[in-house]
């Protein structure tokens, strides 16, 4: 039933990972952005579920999921989704996100290319910005492994406030930081994406961008969109990077009109 939500843990990739669910249909796998949960895309599942299977899992040391590792990278959180969708026996799930989880889905396309049916590059960038690297130094994150807490405990209105940040990852008083320390290695890395691995994506992808992104310039997603062989582009006017919180009925609008345009396509290839 759309709207109704079931949660579970499953071990994958050597990490137990915590995922919600709801709706029936073709299946969608919808990732949360950094420092976020699976809580934070349920108002935009529970819209998709009307017409689809909609999985939201809580990444990799995000939410109630744990990381005995430590350590974070778009990489292993790419494997981690391709483990999930392996253990869940989805047939080539529709994959995307925002931010974090646009960066993801990027991973995806180029190391699993014939995993989905369609992937969401949403808030996601190719090359690491320098206003994104401003962004971040002022909200404490200084480098690779170094976070001030002082001035990032002064930044929590960012995420909704402190009380609403700890909510999503109750995994003890403190964890937010621990969370953080892990989150340089993911937005202080240039990932050195090159044209060849743009080209590795073959599934259609949608990138996805408001135009008034502070962290991400328009620039990015239009290179994305060109090189990417199947990709299409949608710039939302007057928005900025909350997108699918501040916008959800117009952010799942453009998913929705993705989604059947392609919903065919594994029947279309058989």
């Amino acid at each position: 039933m759309a709207g109704t939500h079931s949660g579970a843990v499953v071990d994958v990739n050597g990490m137990s990972m915590y995922y919600e669910e709801c709706g029936e249909g073709p299946p969608v796998v919808l990732m949360h952005g950094g420092m976020g949960s699976s809580l934070r895309m349920r108002p935009a599942a529970e819209i998709l579920s009307s017409r689809y299977r909609v999985i939201t899992p809580d990444s990799r040391a995000h939410g109630r999921s744990n990381n005995p590792s430590g350590e974070l990278s778009y990489a292993v959180m790419a494997d981690d989704i391709a483990a999930l969708i392996e253990m869940l026996d989805l047939d080539r799930p529709f994959v995307g996100g925002w931010s974090d989880g646009g960066q993801v889905a990027l991973e995806i396309g180029m190391r699993y290319p014939d995993l989905s049916r369609g992937l969401i590059v949403a808030g996601a960038y190719y090359a690491l910005p320098g206003q994104l690297v401003d962004t971040i130094w002022g909200m404490g994150f200084e480098g690779q492994g170094v976070l001030n807490t002082e001035v990032f405990e002064g930044s929590l209105d960012v995420y909704g406030g402190g009380d609403y940040l700890k909510a999503l990852h109750p995994q003890g008083a403190g964890y937010h930081q621990t969370l953080a320390m892990q989150v340089t290695h993911l937005w202080l890395n240039d990932h050195d994406y090159q044209l060849d691995d743009l080209a590795k994506i073959t599934a259609p992808t949608l990138v996805l961008l408001g135009d008034r992104d502070e962290p991400i310039p328009v620039e990015q997603a239009l290179h994305m969109y060109n090189h990417i062989s199947a990709a299409e582009l949608a710039v939302v006017p007057a928005t900025g990077h909350d997108l699918p919180y501040t916008k959800t009925e117009l952010f799942t609008r453009i998913l929705l009109a993705f989604f059947d345009q392609h919903v065919d396509t594994v029947a279309d290839q058989s």
